[in-house]
């Protein structure tokens, strides 16, 4: 179980049984889901990939996974040289595409 451990220290006036003592009480941190089946994880960001295990009728494990690493985009002027490089741009011009494409 994952659980932020808090340190307290008890007061100093409550008597010399208690001077100085510390103890750990955890926190568990609960999340909610909602009528769509969502849930909100603490400190997880868009785009952050887990994975999911059952462990048990009632225990869910899951795994923080690589996140995908993402592409950058492509200049105007990438988008261009790919559309002249692209197989399908016509190298013909519409007199040679006319007289390919009509009968004798």
């Amino acid at each position: 179980m994952v659980a932020d451990r808090k340190i307290h220290q008890s007061d100093e006036g409550s008597g010399d049984e208690g001077r100085g003592t510390k103890w750990a009480n955890p926190t568990l941190k609960i999340a909610r889901v909602d009528a769509k089946g969502r849930l909100v994880l603490p400190g997880a960001e868009p785009g952050d990939v887990f994975g999911v295990q059952r462990d048990g009728e009632e225990r869910y494990v899951l795994v923080r996974l690589h996140r995908p690493a993402v592409k950058p985009r492509m200049s105007r002027q990438d988008y261009l040289e790919a559309i002249s490089r692209s197989p399908l741009h016509p190298t013909l011009s519409w007199d040679e595409f006319g007289e390919l494409t009509r009968e004798p």
